[in-house]
């Protein structure tokens, strides 16, 4: 399980937390809302970001300094292409669904929204395709 110190005065640096325990006190899989599932999306963005930052220019104090810190990384990342396609094919049933309702519309108007959500259905089969790909490359990790 992974443990991080955060950055953050409102926590014990003295005892690691759990990137469980930071998700689970704001997003529940028991109980899910609009708003924090919209939240939870721009959370995901803002972590690749993180990363991008915590990563960038090689090694360094606050980003990957070993080798095995490389390795709980592309674990972790590959955690998270394993579960893409899950997600990407449920947003697919749902752009699907949204297509049938005679309401929904296009802000453009060039086009019915029903072709919108119905091109839309077909760029998240092919992303949940690619996931899917993703998820099963086969990583050289270190040895546990």
């Amino acid at each position: 399980m992974t443990t991080f110190h955060s950055h953050d005065d409102s926590y014990d640096d003295a005892e690691p937390v759990t990137a469980d325990a930071v998700i689970g006190a704001h997003w529940s899989v028991d109980a899910p809302t609009r708003e924090w599932t919209m939240a939870a999306a721009e959370a995901t963005a803002m972590l690749i970001r993180y990363l991008n930052h915590a990563t960038l220019g090689g090694r360094s104090e606050l980003g990957v300094v070993h080798a095995p810190d490389l390795d709980q990384l592309v674990r972790g990342l590959s955690t998270m292409a394993s579960r893409l396609p899950q997600l990407l094919a449920q947003l697919d049933s749902l752009a699907l669904e949204f297509s049938a309702d005679p309401t929904l519309y296009d802000d453009r108007r060039d086009r019915p929204g029903s072709d919108t959500s119905t091109m839309l259905s077909v760029v998240l089969e092919d992303a949940r395709a690619a996931a899917e790909a993703l998820a099963h490359l086969p990583v050289p990790l270190l040895p546990r």
